[in-house]
C-alpha cells in the first residue's frame, strides 16, 4: 500500500482503471444504491445552477 495521503492524487485514464487486470469490488458492509428520482433532480438542479 502507498503511503500517499487522501489529498494526494493522480490523474488516471479510464482504460487505466479498467484495463490494468485488478478486479474491484464493492464491500458487503456497503449500503444498497438508493436514490430515487426526487433526489436525481435535486441533484440535477444543482449541477445546472449558476456560481454564486
Amino acid at each position: 500500500m502507498s503511503g500517499k495521503g487522501i489529498q494526494e492524487t493522480d490523474d488516471v485514464s479510464l482504460s487505466d482503471i479498467i484495463g490494468n487486470g485488478k478486479t474491484y469490488t464493492v464491500p458487503p458492509y456497503q449500503r444498497d444504491y438508493s436514490w430515487k428520482k426526487d433526489q436525481w433532480e435535486d441533484l440535477w438542479n444543482d449541477i445546472l445552477k449558476p456560481p454564486m
